[in-house]
């Protein structure tokens, strides 16, 4: 498996996400969890600074990856990682890391430095190298009390989790597969040991727990969860040895009756809703096959209710619903009788979680329409019931279900991993929404509640890839499909937009956006022209942005404001979606241009989730177009001056030409492949420096493309 990220380990499911788990697994689970986990090994999940932490045998010294960039570097040294914190972000335009963060980073490689140097060359080499030569780097955690996140873990340490070991081949991370980390982890455990924990105190492997004597009394709470969880599959004639899939299928079985479906055209309703469950999108061609099998006048209800991948995403997220609440509150009651292990202070490690959570409802906190949506289901999760009262006085019943330090339990289980997280992520949601929040106190923002939100996903989208519809269908499944637009423009500029707004808005639409949705502005990140249709005084609009634009550019400084129209705006962060493309990397606006350009039909329809020749041959040759443009005026630029665009028209008229000129310039397709790599890859700073003229002087106290003065385009 490649990791895209550094820190990025992989997702690990709560039961209910794994579609093959039968329900009575599911509950062998919850009794085995009951009775402490006897016979299952149980990790703590850790809330520090994710790294993954490697040696260089050769020059003596620890290497650190947290991203693509550090893996194509081989991994940063301890004074490349500090660069990478601090001048290099300044360069860039961005705010440094916080010195307390940089320094445990700091002190965490100098622990292991000093770990490592004690180990023989032998014993470095069976840590540190693969069957292939490879270096292998370990997925760890960093926890130091001068940088905590959620949780207040009060030693320093660096723990080595003992899955997500990866090796590092050609400029990128694999992971081995889990017996194999689970055994690297455990001859780091007994080479670190034989040294002794009093030489080396700080650097660990991630402990096996012993909760046999922590978890006790819960039998009851396991009974209740089973009997819940048969009541709500009893509803559909699900059996126990049935798995969580057949569950949405009977769900979705019901849903067409629903429509009057019956036969080939129920049994085709059903496989499409299951191949959006699975693949997380959807194609014209299923919902065709359903409505071409229909006897019905409904077709086009039906056609719909497919093609709402937002809406699918939102029934299927509903029909599991009940299921995960199950999971989720045994999970509370579980984790509540447990303690981290690298917590020495447990009563004031919890009460400090517990007051970050009451900060968040104080009287002068501000919040916006989507912070209260938001807030309230993050309290319904807490209190493990719904909220009959106003925020601020109900939040008291859900802190007495703050009772653990610990972030959760990782297992194996039959197989495959899972998880039990309780009200962290609940706990986690709440803080983001009182970091990102919008302005307002409790009481001014209640009175609000029946303003409508215009949500607003601005870019270039050049093109719009399948990771930026996953993020639209997030944002619509929040606000409603109908109030929620794409914004871009008509610009094009070469080489890195060469896509007109029709020609994006052709992409758009074909990915299953409703044409409506999408907006053709002078400014994305200041689209009156979507929000002005409604009257000021009725609406509110939220401009999408990813989390790491809003931490690291000081243009996001000020996240809310008015407009000189009188709209309320604000800003809020983007769902991040990170899908890769094989053989290139993570989708972004370069590697899909770089992919698209010389992709095949089957290529095609696995980046862009559909198929479409006429596009496929559209994007294949404006990409290509862009790039060789770009190449050839290089190459003509000093022999041709001032006639260089004239010559270069008269080329690009002659068809046959077009193909000797990227034959000349570009031999082979990975030739052409690697010219993208020498073009700079886009930026969201660049679009906001572009945007920023028309922002900074138009609106009161405008912050959001944050005034800068514009520059100038030749």
């Amino acid at each position: 498996m490649l990791i895209l990220e550094g820190g990025a380990a992989g997702h690990m499911m709560h039961p209910y996400e794994n579609p093959d788990l039968e329900f009575s697994k599911m509950m062998d689970i919850i009794r085995a969890a009951a009775g402490g986990f006897q016979g299952i090994n149980v990790t703590e999940k850790i809330d520090g600074q994710n790294v993954y932490i490697g040696y260089d045998i050769d020059k003596k010294e620890p290497l650190a990856i947290r991203n693509k960039a550090h893996q194509a570097a081989g991994g940063l040294t301890k004074t490349k990682l500090r660069s990478y914190f601090t001048t290099d972000r300044v360069a860039a335009g961005k705010a440094q890391t916080p010195e307390n963060v940089v320094g445990s980073f700091e002190e965490a490689m100098d622990d292991f430095d000093d770990a490592m140097e004690q180990l023989s060359e032998g014993e470095l080499f069976a840590l540190f190298r693969d069957e292939e030569g490879n270096v292998v780097f370990y997925n760890s955690e960093i926890l130091n009390p001068e940088s905590v996140n959620v949780i207040d873990y009060d030693v320093k340490k660096l723990v080595i989790h003992r899955a997500g070991a990866a090796a590092l081949k050609d400029g990128k991370l694999y992971k081995l597969p889990p017996e194999a980390s689970e055994a690297r982890a455990t001859q780091m455990t007994r080479i670190l040991d034989q040294y002794g924990k009093e030489s080396l105190p700080r650097v660990i492997v991630n402990n096996i727990m012993n909760l046999r004597d922590q978890i006790s009394g819960l039998d009851g709470n396991a009974a209740d969860a089973i009997s819940q969880l048969k009541t709500i599959i009893g509803k559909y004639n699900i059996a126990d040895n049935e798995t969580v899939a057949d569950y949405i299928i009977a769900v979705a079985e019901e849903k067409g009756q629903q429509f009057g479906l019956r036969n080939e055209a129920l049994q085709k309703f059903v496989s499409s809703v299951m191949f959006f469950y699975e693949k997380q999108r959807q194609t014209k061609r299923n919902a065709k096959g359903v409505v071409s099998a229909m006897e019905g006048e409904n077709k086009e209800e039906v056609s719909n209710f497919l093609l709402d991948q937002p809406g699918l995403r939102a029934f299927i997220k509903k029909a599991i619903g009940p299921i995960e609440d199950v999971v989720h509150n045994f999970g509370v009651d579980l984790l509540s009788t447990t303690r981290s292990l690298y917590v020495t202070k447990h009563p004031q490690s919890i009460s400090k979680l517990q007051s970050k959570v009451g900060e968040v409802f104080a009287g002068d906190t501000p919040y916006s329409e989507k912070d209260l949506k938001l807030l309230r289901r993050a309290m319904v999760k807490m209190k493990g019931g719904d909220v009959e009262d106003t925020l601020d006085k109900e939040y008291k019943n859900a802190m007495k279900r703050i009772a653990t330090d610990v972030e959760g339990l990782v297992f194996d289980f039959d197989g495959a991993t899972y998880k039990f997280t309780g009200n962290f992520a609940p706990i986690n949601q709440v803080l983001g929404i009182s970091r990102y929040s919008r302005g307002g106190t409790i009481a001014e923002q209640l009175e609000r509640e029946n303003k409508r939100t215009i949500a607003i996903y601005p870019g270039r989208f050049q093109p719009m890839g399948r990771h930026h519809y996953e993020t639209y269908k997030k944002i619509a499944e929040e606000y409603g499909i109908n109030d929620t637009f794409i914004a871009t423009s008509d610009k094009v500029k070469l080489p890195k937009s060469p896509l007109n707004f029709s020609e994006k808005e052709q992409v758009m639409l074909r990915h299953g956006i409703p044409e409506g949705q999408v907006v053709e502005v002078i400014n994305p990140y200041y689209a009156k022209e979507i929000y002005e249709q409604y009257p000021a005084d009725e609406v509110e609009v939220v401009y999408f942005v990813g989390r790491k634009d809003m931490e690291d550019n000081p243009r996001f400084a000020k996240t809310a404001g008015v407009t000189k129209e009188g709209y309320d705006w604000s800003i809020g962060v983007a769902p991040h979606v990170s899908i890769d493309i094989p053989d290139v990397g993570e989708m972004s606006g370069t590697s899909l241009r770089q992919a698209l350009s010389v992709a095949s039909e089957e290529e095609f329809e696995s980046i862009m989730g559909f198929e479409d020749e006429q596009l496929r041959q559209m994007l294949s040759d404006k990409f290509k177009s862009a790039v060789r443009e770009h190449y050839i005026f290089d190459m003509i630029s000093d022999l041709m001056g001032p006639q260089k665009e004239r010559i270069l028209e008269s080329i690009n008229q002659l068809d046959e030409y077009k193909g000797q000129v990227i034959e000349v310039v570009f031999e082979t397709k990975e030739d052409f492949i690697k010219a993208f790599e020498n073009l700079e890859e886009d930026d969201e700073e660049e679009i906001i420096d572009e945007i920023s003229s028309m922002v900074g002087g138009s609106v009161e106290g405008y912050s959001l493309p944050l005034g800068d003065k514009p520059k100038k385009r030749y």
